[in-house]
This record gives C-alpha cells, structure tokens and sequence, in this order.
C-alpha cells in the first residue's frame, strides 16, 4: 500500500561496496527511511568521478581560498601579497605535478594490458572480499545492465547498454557473429571441464609462472593455501610429446 514500507533484508557489506559508502552514511540512510520514509536528499554515495579526484579538489579548494583572502587584504599589505602569491603559485606547481605523475600511472595501466603476450607476470592473485562478489570491472558493469528490459530486436539492446550507466555512458560497438569465437571448445580440450574445487567457498586464488597448470586457492585470508590441478592430463602429454619431438628435430 502507498505509504507503507516493507523492509527488506540487503548484505549490508555488499551495499556498502557496491555504492562506495561508509557504514556512517548507511546508518543515516536506514535512519532516515524509518522516521520519513524517504532517502535522505544532498547526500552524495560516493559515486566515481571521471573529470576530477580528491587530490585535485583539494589543491582547488585551497587555492581559491588563497584567492579571496588575496582580494580581502588591504593593498598596502605588500608582504602579505608576496606571501599569498608564492603560496599559490606553489600549490599550482604542485597541482600540475599531481597530474602529471597520473598520467604516467595510467599509461603504464594501458600499457599493462599487453604484459600477458611478452610472459612479464609473475604471479595472478584474485581477492574476493565477500563471498559471491568479484568486484572485476566486467561483473561491475554488468549489474548496471537492467536484465529484465523487454526488446524484440537485438539493435534494441545497443541503446539498452548505452543509457544504463549515468553520467557517462557506455560505448556500444555492434559486431556480427564473425567476432565471437567458441570458447568452450577451445578451452574443453586445454582445461577440465568441471571446476576441481568448490569455486564459492574460495577467499583467494592465483595462478604462478612456475607451474602453470595448477590453481592455488585458499578458503580463508590467512588459512594454508592448497593447489589444484585444472588442466586436462591428455592435453599436458600431448604438449610433453610435442615437446620431445621438437628437440629430437633440434639434435
């Protein structure tokens, strides 16, 4: 019935992390909905900003506190105006610094994206700090994506996809069928095809350069890590074979 609230029970772990706020600002919003009935209003949730960061609002805020201090101070002040003026010119300098030591951050992300081909990693380690929750870009994406949306053409999806992210929308290439390649038959013959493990329990996996068909996964933080083959023993004599003939052609 309108005006009525049905509460309903949410992970509360999972509602923080999913919108990036504290458990203060989650006992105000629970605060709120029970003596109104209605969201709290002026309350930002922490949502990710594409065009700035707290360091940069920082530097900002300072400055133009600088600024109208400038303006407030008598002009015969000159001390006091020199002072003012290398304080921010100062917090500019280091401004620019800031942006400059994160634009060599992310290009070395992007460049990152290719360490697989030239077999630099080391080491892969996936943390899942709740359970059932990855926190991978692609899982993080795909929950904005209303699933339930009724479209009778596939384009139709296309603007689904584009406006479920506010306010920076999704790029959308459409591909035909020629982009997409069957992965599980090309997986099926390399790993098993059932996880050896029970995969929901696990609290962290990796994978390492030095033995390359095995998963080492633990159920807890600290716990003792266990390791698990997941390739398929035919494929890995079939490698050692072809190993063995490529060397006998070598001698």
């Amino acid at each position: 019935m309108e005006g009525n609230i049905e509460e309903v029970q949410v992970c509360k772990k999972a509602f923080i992390a999913l919108h990036g706020i504290g458990r203060k600002k989650l006992e105000i919003l629970q605060r709120s909905m029970k003596m109104t009935g209605e969201a709290p209003k002026g309350r930002a949730f922490g949502n990710p900003r594409s065009d700035t960061c707290n360091q940069c609002d920082e530097y900002l805020a300072k400055i133009k506190s600088l600024e109208a201090e400038k303006l407030n101070k008598p002009h015969v002040d000159v001390l006091g105006y020199r002072k003012l003026d290398r304080d921010i010119k100062r917090l500019n300098t280091e401004n620019k610094l800031h942006k400059l030591k994160a634009q060599e951050f992310y290009k070395r992300k992007r460049d990152a994206k290719n360490l697989h081909i030239e077999k630099r990693l080391d080491f892969v380690k996936v943390t899942f700090p709740i359970r059932g929750h990855s926190y991978l870009e692609c899982d993080t994406n795909f929950r904005l994506i209303n699933q339930q949306t009724k479209v009778e053409l596939p384009e139709e999806w296309c603007e689904v996809f584009r406006t479920s992210r506010k306010p920076s929308p999704f790029n959308v290439e459409q591909v035909d069928q020629t982009y997409f390649r069957s992965w599980t038959t090309f997986l099926s013959k390399r790993y098993k095809r059932i996880c050896p493990f029970p995969s929901r329990p696990i609290r962290e996996l990796k994978v390492v350069k030095e033995h390359p068909g095995l998963i080492v996964h633990r159920d807890t933080y600290n716990g003792m890590w266990e390791t698990t083959a997941f390739t398929n023993p035919k494929f890995r004599m079939r490698k050692e074979l072809e190993d063995v003939l490529s060397n006998l052609k070598l001698l």
